[in-house]
């Protein structure tokens, strides 16, 4: 079957039965061709001495009427020639015959070439020789006195003698067919193995680009139809290496700029496989790439909600929106799905943005306007109150009065400061607060505020001290606000230190940051409010208890941001705060 189909022996297998053909009509032809010389020849010579031996005998008529001289001449004739001769009479009988006793011979006068003899004719004839059991050539002459023929003399030779010299001549042929048989097998072989092996190449290299491999690329050869074929396909190897070069560069950059997308894409197919997902899609629901499992849309994000948005798409054959709750990742998401082509292909974009921010913002909006509330309730509450009292005592209880208007005054107080606070934050959230950043000593940063807070410490029974590691770089700082800070770290610290404790503050160099630290001995902070303690008018249950406004840290967070730089706090309950600031060097 290979054999059949390979272009080699296409080529091979026509030339050979070409030649096979060509070999064995030339063999026939020349086998025709000789045996039809030899047998011509063989006439010539026999015909040639049939006349010589008729025309001996009627240059000595005396042999006819001599007993035994016909046969006598016919056996020296037969010796001499190595021929058969015989005599035959006009009436058939046999008068002289060197094969056989002419005696024993029956009449001859039917015999095909005597009869062309008698009828005037040259005798000629091939046939089985019944006396001799052979295949014999027969030749025959008339023996005439004038016109009249007296005798007939036939000569014979038998073809065996001929058949060895034909086939010998037919083994030739046959041997000499054979050889330009091999000769024109191999000489084919090899031009339609050199015609087939750019052909060979050129597959390989076709197999090797069908898998993606465009190193393999055949080598040009002469100038000739196939060679030219070898030269366009490497021309369009290259063409086509460079094409997917320019490809597959798009592709990537296609797919980091998919990636960096702020929103999640995925892109599934009608069988619930995913097509596409971006980085930000699989960070919004875990996704992990699995090599050993196929991408299945419903396994991979494990979320009913955008199952259900993918489903409904499909169903409607429209787009959909919903928003989408992830409990797992703590994300609020808004989806939007599409379809890429017509809805009866099923290839289904959805886009995912998160809402997760602003819903947090929404709910810190909300609860912001109800802190505002609130704390702005109590004191206008309370003054309300001391209006309504200090109106009905200010003529009968002067005393009373006085002490009620000292209240109304510490309120008032307290909602300046509120108020103060909190245009203080929205200047600076809003970037309209200038950082006026000097190169400043980071032990000059810490000495001044915990100097204008010792009075109070010493006043609460606490310890204050600045510990100095020494060798500390400048770093770039607004001296005034970076003090904001420390104030409201160290006032929180001595509210919320009982007598007998310490508030420490140091700093330290780690890498490319320097970390100020202020540590107290004082209540900790409750775990469930670690995370919370910077948000605007947030409190813990000691904080509410001590007053303030819940404004402090928020500023001082905003305030350290916009140095580039970061604050949090450690704590455990009952063990006291550590708040740490980090500010770069650079």
């Amino acid at each position: 079957m290979m054999f059949r189909h390979s272009i080699k022996w296409r080529f091979i297998v026509p030339f050979v039965v070409i030649i096979v053909l060509s070999t064995t009509l030339l063999s026939i032809f020349l086998s025709n061709r000789y045996t039809n010389a030899y047998y011509e020849d063989t006439r010539s010579f026999l015909v040639s001495n049939a006349e010589l031996l008729a025309a001996e005998i009627s240059e000595n008529p005396s042999i006819l009427v001599h007993e035994g001289g016909l046969q006598r001449i016919s056996l020296r004739y037969a010796d001499n020639l190595s021929v058969r001769v015989t005599i035959i009479a006009v009436d058939g009988k046999v008068l002289a015959e060197s094969e056989v006793n002419p005696d024993s011979m029956v009449n001859h006068l039917n015999r095909p070439e005597v009869q062309q003899v008698v009828n005037g004719e040259e005798g000629y004839n091939i046939r089985y020789s019944s006396t001799l059991k052979m295949q014999m050539m027969y030749v025959a002459v008339g023996l005439r006195n004038g016109n009249q023929v007296e005798a007939i003399i036939r000569l014979a030779r038998p073809l065996s003698e001929v058949e060895p010299r034909v086939k010998e001549i037919q083994r030739t042929l046959i041997f000499g067919g054979i050889a330009a048989l091999l000769a024109a097998f191999i000489a084919t072989f090899l031009a339609a193995n050199k015609t087939t092996q750019p052909l060979v190449k050129l597959t390989k290299s076709a197999k090797a680009i069908a898998d993606g491999d465009f190193s393999y690329v055949p080598e040009e050869g002469l100038d000739n139809e196939i060679n030219d074929l070898t030269r366009a396909f490497a021309h369009m190897s290259r063409r086509m290496q460079e094409q997917l070069n320019i490809i597959n560069d798009q592709k990537e950059q296609l797919e980091r700029i998919v990636d960096r997308l702020m929103d999640g894409i995925i892109i599934v197919n009608r069988e619930g496989r995913i097509d596409l997902i971006n980085q930000t899609a699989r960070s919004m629901f875990a996704v992990v790439d699995r090599e050993d499992e196929p991408e299945d849309f419903i396994k991979r994000v494990q979320n009913y909600q955008l199952v259900e948005l993918w489903q409904k798409t499909l169903r409607s054959g429209r787009d959909q929106s919903a928003f989408i709750d992830n409990p797992a990742q703590e994300k609020h998401l808004f989806g939007l799905t599409g379809f890429l082509g017509s809805a009866q292909e099923g290839l289904v974009l959805i886009l995912l943005q998160d809402r997760t921010k602003h819903r947090q913002l929404e709910e810190m909006r909300q609860t912001f306007v109800s802190n505002v509330s609130h704390e702005l309730r109590t004191p206008l509450t309370t003054m309300k109150v001391l209006t309504e009292t200090l109106q009905q005592c200010i003529v009968s209880d002067p005393q009373n009065a006085e002490r009620f208007l000292d209240m109304m005054d510490v309120e008032i107080d307290k909602l300046t400061q509120m108020v103060l606070e909190l245009l203080e934050l929205s200047r600076i959230e809003s970037g309209r607060v200038e950082m006026r950043k000097t190169s400043v000593n980071v032990m000059d940063l810490l000495v001044k505020p915990v100097e204008r807070m010792r009075l109070q410490a010493e006043r609460s029974k606490l310890e204050l001290m600045v510990e100095d590691p020494g060798g500390l770089p400048p770093v770039m700082a607004d001296p005034d606000r970076m003090e904001q800070v420390l104030l409201n770290l160290i006032h929180n610290a001595i509210k919320h230190t009982p007598p007998g404790g310490k508030i420490i503050l140091t700093a330290e160099r780690l890498e490319q940051e320097i970390i100020i630290k202020v540590s107290d001995t004082g209540e900790g902070i409750a775990k469930k409010d670690v995370p919370r303690i910077f948000e605007r008018f947030y409190k813990t249950d000691q904080a509410r208890a001590s007053g303030g406004t819940g404004l402090g840290l928020a500023i001082a967070k905003h305030i350290v941001e916009a140095h580039k730089g970061r604050i949090w706090v450690e704590s455990v309950a009952g063990q006291g705060a550590t708040f740490y600031i980090a500010l770069p060097l650079r």
